[in-house]
Formats: structure tokens, C-alpha cells, sequence
């Protein structure tokens, strides 16, 4: 152990210090993707809610088309499948 008059440092603190140096930076690295993954989570639900916004409306016009054609067939099985 380092003498308290000593300013040189033991090995085993200068050890201790790099170790933590190097577990703050990679918290700080965590911290940065994290925010990042939370940037792009919110990017893919505001996505997910643009395309459902737009979709929806056109696949329910479909289902409706479907059902009409089927009925204007007078396809009982088709109609039935399409409900």
C-alpha cells in the first residue's frame, strides 16, 4: 500500500481507478444507446400508427368491394367466407 507521504499511487489503486474510468464510460455508452433505442421505438410506433392510420381505411374499403361483388354474384359460399 501507498505511503500516505507517497503521492505515487499503488498498483492495485491505479488498477481500481482505470477499472473504473472504464465502467463509467461504458455506462456512459450505455446510456447513449439506450437513448437511442428509445429514439427509434418511438420513430417505429409513430410509423406503426401512420400506416395503420392509412391502411386500415383502405383495407376495410376492400373487405367492403368484396362483399358487395360476392353478393352481386349471388355467391352464397363466397359471401359466407367474406362475413
Amino acid at each position: 500500500m501507498a505511503d500516505k507521504n507517497n503521492l505515487n499511487k499503488a498498483p492495485e489503486e491505479e488498477f481500481l481507478e482505470d477499472h473504473e474510468k472504464q465502467a463509467a464510460r461504458a455506462e456512459s455508452r450505455m446510456l447513449e444507446l439506450l437513448a437511442e433505442v428509445t429514439d427509434m421505438r418511438r420513430a417505429i410506433r409513430w410509423f406503426n400508427d401512420q400506416m395503420t392510420s392509412t391502411i386500415a381505411p383502405l383495407i376495410l374499403k376492400i373487405r367492403i368491394l368484396e362483399v358487395e361483388v360476392a353478393a352481386a354474384r349471388g355467391d352464397k359460399a363466397e359471401l359466407a367466407e367474406k362475413l
